[in-house]
């Protein structure tokens, strides 16, 4: 996901020697969409209340198994729906599912911390930011080029670059220690982190409109819509998961 968004990477070449009955539309990406969007969300509140209602600490080694089992998974799954347009459908569909369930959890735990009210902060912050995103790009005001396009492919394999050789110097320094505390916990610079990361997924957006603009103009197939709402699906994921953990981060300075 970190390392641009892979999904809508090689639409043109997947497309080649593939008979077009009929061509996508932008009407066809969003419904597909608001379906992805929405079957995330619905399995997210059911995982919320499902697991609302068990013994979390009794039932901790199945839950957690359970959470593994699913983030594998959802591992291969996006893989499959990556490389695959014609399982696209199906593949990011229970992608869907079981990422919500990942999410319904993490909310829930997040609330128990007593952090509620960021669940829902996240969620307006996303929905916000999607909706500048998509008025600076409809309207012109930013302009997605082949500049742009190199520039954010080059900042997110440089983040996730930096990110692993943080984790790594916070394992030397001792989990738990100053140094893991320095880049994981609630300090300026986990902040910071965490805001360039809310950049880049915001910019992500951008990326992904473009895709879907270019999917549409090029005339590709119609399950190419399911390609281009799964990359959009993605990034919204990532950049909710990214506002949670920086207000979380924010609000537990001030306790």
């Amino acid at each position: 996901m970190i390392t641009g968004n892979p999904a809508l990477g090689r639409i043109s070449r997947m497309n080649e020697g593939v008979a077009v009955t009929e061509t996508a539309t932008y009407g066809g990406i969003a419904r597909k969409s608001i379906f992805l969007v929405l079957l995330t969300f619905i399995s997210a509140i059911a995982s919320f209340i499902g697991f609302s209602f068990m013994d979390i600490y009794a039932n901790f080694n199945l839950i957690i198994g359970l959470l593994i089992g699913s983030g594998i998974l959802t591992f291969i799954l996006g893989f499959v729906a990556i490389l695959n347009p014609n399982a696209t459908k199906i593949a990011g569909s229970i992608y869907a599912v079981l990422q919500g369930l990942t999410m319904g959890f993490t909310a829930l735990m997040v609330t128990y911390w007593g952090f509620g009210g960021e669940v829902f902060s996240a969620l307006l912050a996303t929905i916000g930011v999607f909706g500048i995103m998509m008025i600076l790009y409809s309207t012109g005001i930013i302009r997605v080029g082949s500049g742009f396009r190199k520039f954010m492919i080059s900042a997110l394999i440089g983040m996730l670059f930096v990110n692993l050789v943080l984790f790594l110097i916070a394992l030397i320094g001792g989990i738990g220690g100053n140094m893991w505390m320095m880049f994981f916990g609630n300090g300026p610079l986990a902040i910071g982190i965490n805001v360039v990361m809310v950049i880049l997924a915001s910019l992500m957006i951008l990326l992904d409109l473009n895709r879907m603009t270019m999917i549409v103009q090029a005339g590709l197939d119609k399950r190419f819509e399911w390609v281009a709402s799964f990359g959009l699906l993605i990034t919204l994921i990532w950049l909710y998961m990214e506002f949670l953990r920086l207000f979380i981060r924010i609000a537990s300075r001030s306790r």
